[in-house]
């Protein structure tokens, strides 16, 4: 039997900690909707709101999590580094 914890995720484009909805209103919403439709451009679906949280789950193979993480280092050098 394996136990599993910690599938659970949210991406905050913030300076600081995010402890409330109050510092999620100040987040930086463009940055993220680039980072959500690049993804999402990707096949990647992710929570399309800083309000909403993202899961993980055993249904996500290691080459589906592989892609994931390549289309999320894509999306954030755009938004972080643009060419």
């Amino acid at each position: 039997c394996q136990k599993r914890i910690g599938s659970m995720f949210s991406l905050f484009f913030h300076p600081g900690p995010v402890r409330n909805a109050q510092d999620v209103s100040k987040c930086d919403f463009d940055a993220f909707k680039h980072f959500f439709h690049t993804l999402l451009d990707h096949g990647i679906y992710t929570a399309p709101s800083q309000y909403e949280a993202g899961f993980i789950s055993l249904a996500h193979t290691e080459e589906i999590l592989n892609k994931a993480i390549t289309q999320v280092h894509v999306a954030l050098n755009d938004i972080f580094f643009p060419a």
